[in-house]
């Protein structure tokens, strides 16, 4: 029994583990791309405030 569930879970492991792993980068990508782009326009701002 016990070897029937590790199979399972090793199954399972093998099955999903490349997808979520794929979904959690492109997560973390597409949030560091906002965020770069969120702070590059607040700099802008904030320098145009300043000048003018």
């Amino acid at each position: 029994m016990i070897a029937f569930d590790t199979s399972r879970q090793g199954a399972f492991y093998k099955t999903f583990t490349r997808p979520v792993a794929k979904c959690a980068l492109l997560a973390v990508f597409v949030y560091q791309l906002v965020y770069f782009g969120w702070t590059k326009l607040e700099t802008d701002e904030i320098r145009q405030e300043r000048q003018g």
